[in-house]
């Protein structure tokens, strides 16, 4: 699977003959993320289950975004 932070520094190195390429768009994307991993941190659940889907979040925010989850 391809990371955002992965398409971004494609498109960053592409030798590019004609046309504008626009990576603000990735990088707002990635901050959103990042911002909504912040927020997931604070968040406390009930039970198992809505843990490991809050976990199972958390990953896969981190996934897209191409970053090591924290240990």
């Amino acid at each position: 699977m391809g990371t955002l932070e992965q398409v971004k520094y494609t498109l960053e190195n592409l030798a590019i003959v004609d046309g504008d390429i626009c990576i603000e768009n990735i990088e707002v994307a990635v901050k959103a993320l990042e911002t909504e991993l912040e927020c997931l941190e604070a968040v406390t659940v009930k039970g198992k289950e809505n843990l490991d889907q809050l976990l199972g979040v958390i990953l896969a925010i981190n996934s897209i975004i191409g970053k090591e989850a924290k240990e």
